[in-house]
């Protein structure tokens, strides 16, 4: 599927300017379960609406990759079977059937899967606890629990589409919400709303939360996010940050998410003009962290929401965390099965303006390609890792104020016979070389 983001978005009712949401920003994936809680009069209901198009928000920006709908779903067609009810609210297929011979409507009945759609949902009204004979009969004689199940099976049946479950339980008895829940634990693609706590738990993969002053996502069901609430009351933190405050590395030292997403966030503000969609990418960056805990009693994070632009502080260090470990396992690994030694290579060139940074990227990199290339290289270069650093230069009072400057980290593997061999390439030649490509 894709996914549904809220940038910045505000929301009052025309008749009462006081304000519902205030410049909330998430990003969802539409392939999770979602548990939507928080307290009555929040603005759970609202925001179901505002993600469906019932409203529309009064400033930011609301994308959807994909179409949604919304539960309950008040069906006010012909009152004729119950499978013909479920067919005309899959697109309004009961009506296509009666029209088959235009053209038009056969290729769009065929575009639903028209001819296949009457097995798929008598397969699915078993999945949900709805007997045969129920499909054939008149859906206003239907109980109120199998309307709901009746209307849930055409949601599900829709082609991409996410699903907004409001208080689904509301007209089952035990036995029906069990048969709903055992559904939904099968499907993807929805937010659920539901005072049943025991419910919501068995379903969620996620609990979205709409709180005092602001909205929160995480990983796990309404057990786990309930857990991680109560941890910073318990150990007498002040926020909700707190318990990622308190993420140490195995030497104790803690590790700086907030002050990476601080720096995230200010990007985010810097891209609002001239990238929409990178903006609201950056605000769902790390709006969720999922943990381990290891054998040794470490903990080691093993998911996060990530939104993979270029720049992001929060992605970049992250990404430099990994490269560290990859880069150390290589070395031991190099260790265990030869004997290397090292040099420790920077390549720079001069500073440039920000208007020419792709530029000198893409000169500094074709340059250590071409070096790469030379025989005296190949001949004494047994393997060789580099990294990609650009630096800003952001003191006032330096000529090179408000440049970049970008260079290369180089680790050369060489055999340790390369210091007093013939393929030996001093500092001064090195020095010559890499001018040549106008690097240094």
């Amino acid at each position: 599927m894709g996914k549904i983001i809220f940038d910045k978005v505000d929301f009052h009712y025309p008749e009462i300017y006081t304000p519902v949401f205030s410049k909330v920003s998430f990003s969802i994936d539409t392939k999770w379960k979602l548990g939507l809680i928080g307290r009555n009069g929040r603005g759970k209901t609202t925001l179901l609406k505002l993600m469906g198009g019932e409203l529309s928000q009064t400033g930011g920006r609301i994308k959807a990759d994909t179409d949604v709908d919304y539960f309950p779903y008040h069906y006010s067609g012909e009152d004729t079977g119950t499978l013909n009810v479920i067919k005309e609210c899959i697109g309004g297929l009961y009506g296509l059937e009666q029209h088959l011979e235009d053209a038009a409507c056969l290729e769009k009945y065929m575009e639903l899967d028209g001819f296949g759609m009457e097995g798929k949902i008598r397969k699915e009204a078993r999945k949900i606890g709805l007997k045969d004979h129920v499909l054939d009969r008149k859906f206003e004689t239907l109980s109120g629990g199998e309307k709901t199940k009746a209307l849930i099976i055409s949601l599900f049946l829709k082609q991409n589409t996410f699903i907004l479950l409001d208080e689904p339980t509301n007209h089952l008895d035990s036995h029906g919400k069990e048969e709903l829940g055992n559904y939904l634990k099968r499907k993807q693609g929805f937010i659920l709303v539901s005072h049943d706590r025991a419910f919501l738990d068995s379903v969620a993969d996620h609990i979205l939360s709409i709180n005092k002053t602001d909205i929160t996502i995480e990983k796990g069901n309404y057990t786990t996010w309930e857990k991680n609430m109560q941890a910073p009351q318990n150990a007498g933190a002040a926020g909700e940050l707190s318990v990622f405050l308190d993420d140490r590395s195995a030497t104790g030292r803690v590790r700086p998410w907030r002050e990476k997403k601080i720096a995230n966030e200010l990007l985010a503000i810097a891209y609002d003009s001239v990238n929409p969609d990178k903006a609201a990418r950056l605000r769902g960056c790390g709006s969720y962290l999922s943990f381990a805990v290891q054998p040794d009693g470490e903990k080691r994070l093993v998911g996060m929401e990530s939104c993979r632009v270029r720049l992001c502080p929060l992605c970049a260090w992250r990404r430099s965390l990994k490269v560290y470990a990859n880069t150390m396992a290589i070395l031991d690994y190099m260790d265990k099965h030869g004997e290397y030694a090292y040099i420790f290579l920077t390549l720079t060139m001069k500073n440039c303006a920000s208007s020419d940074l792709s530029n000198a990227l893409d000169s500094i990199l074709s340059a250590w390609g071409r070096l790469r290339k030379r025989e005296e290289f190949s001949q004494a270069v047994k393997g060789w890792y580099r990294g990609l650093e650009v630096t800003h230069n952001k003191n006032p009072l330096s000529q090179d104020y408000d440049t970049y400057h970008p260079h290369l980290h180089c680790l050369i593997a060489v055999n340790p016979s390369y210091f007093t061999g013939r393929t030996y390439l001093s500092q001064a030649r090195w020095t010559q070389v890499l001018h040549i490509y106008n690097l240094s």
